[in-house]
């Protein structure tokens, strides 16, 4: 959790290569992302938010972010589902935090190859660190979790110590394997980039006029700039169609399918999944404003898991235990998979209590975690 102690809050570009202020103009676009992560914009690089209001391209993340949330609501439910089965040897919920927090380091540390890529990579990383790997990862569910274990909801025949430590072990396992699926991550990417520097300096020093370093850190680059803003280029329109017409069709999927259905709550768990990664993502622009405590994810997190605590509270209500009104039940489990789950992220949380610096990352991860706790009793009773 140690940082810059000059600068507790490091922008995530320069997590991996830190870069001067004459390469600035390189980080132009991909700088303004970087809230979701909990950084602070230097002031050198504010100019880059002005620039992307000036575009008038806020729908293209959001258009970018509804599929990534639907494949990430669909991943997480699917690992669940396979790592479900009796004696499991850890709770099946871990397996999910540490994909999602696996391809986030590997965003992470890859990012500056991806924002020179083209002029949408730095929109296809806040899509797929904000979409794809904040629905892999829920924080709500986590919370419910621990709470759980430690108010023994499924009367287990446990001591109340047990209970304690069970937890505990919720917590500090989660934790644990986040951290360690964001390292191997960074080193995933690390060992990614070396291979495609070795196969492709000569040819993108051709191109680009771009020297590279043996830390991989670019002397002078061209960023391919964003296309003019009086008018949309065909990627553009062929996202933003293609993520409307998805997100219609599992409309009208949910509405098609039987309610006897088996799987038709997953199905309702991507229609409501975009809601909650758009909306997290809309909260992440706070994250500036508070660089020591990331404001925007920790709202967003603490709202999510209030929400799930009472959607279970309602499941504990009579007019849901007998089971006989299915699709009232399956609206709500749509809501706790989808909504709740893509509204919380450990992923981002996890990447924010690297970046602060020791008391900061206690701090921030100590107050979210109680705090999500404090309503669920409540709730559940």
């Amino acid at each position: 959790m140690d940082a810059d102690q000059d600068n507790p809050v490091m922008v995530l570009t320069h997590l991996d290569h830190p870069m001067s202020d004459d390469h600035s103009e390189y980080r132009d676009i991909s700088t303004v992302l970087e809230v979701e992560e909990g950084a602070r914009l230097p002031p050198q690089e504010e100019r880059a938010e002005e620039l992307l209001k000036a575009k008038s391209r806020t729908w293209l993340f959001v258009a970018m972010i509804i599929p990534n949330a639907i494949l990430g609501v669909l991943i997480r439910l699917g690992v669940v589902y396979i790592e479900t089965f009796p004696d499991q040897p850890v709770f099946p919920l871990i397996w999910a935090q540490f994909i999602g927090c696996l391809i986030m380091g590997l965003l992470v540390s890859t990012r500056t190859r991806m924002d020179r890529w083209h002029w949408i990579g730095p929109f296809m990383y806040a899509s797929l660190s904000s979409g794809l790997c904040g629905s892999i990862t829920t924080f709500s569910s986590w919370s419910l979790g621990i709470f759980t274990e430690l108010a023994n909801i499924n009367r287990s025949p446990h001591p109340p110590l047990q209970n304690i430590l069970a937890g505990i072990s919720e917590l500090t396992v989660t934790i644990a394997m986040s951290l360690t699926g964001f390292a191997l991550g960074k080193h995933l990417g690390s060992a990614l980039k070396h291979y495609l520097n070795s196969r492709s300096k000569q040819m993108d020093g051709a191109r680009c006029g771009t020297k590279i370093n043996p830390d991989d850190v670019p002397v002078r680059e061209e960023r391919p700039p964003l296309p003019p803003s009086d008018h949309y280029t065909f990627l553009e329109l062929a996202i933003g169609a293609f993520s409307l017409l998805l997100w219609v069709a599992l409309i009208l999927a949910v509405i098609w399918i039987a309610p006897s259905s088996s799987w038709r709550h997953v199905v309702m768990a991507t229609v409501f999944a975009p809601v909650g990664a758009v909306f997290r993502w809309y909260l992440s622009r706070f994250n500036a404003r508070y660089p020591m405590f990331p404001i925007g994810t920790f709202a967003a997190n603490i709202i999510g898991s209030w929400i799930l605590a009472a959607v279970i509270a309602l499941q504990y209500t009579g007019h849901f235990l007998d089971g006989s009104n299915r699709q009232d039940c399956q609206i709500l489990a749509g809501l706790q998979d989808g909504l709740c789950g893509c509204l919380t992220t450990i992923s981002t949380f996890t990447v924010e209590m690297v970046t602060l610096n020791r008391k900061a990352a206690y701090r921030y991860a100590l107050v979210s975690i109680i705090l999500a706790q404090f309503d669920a009793p409540t709730d559940y009773q």
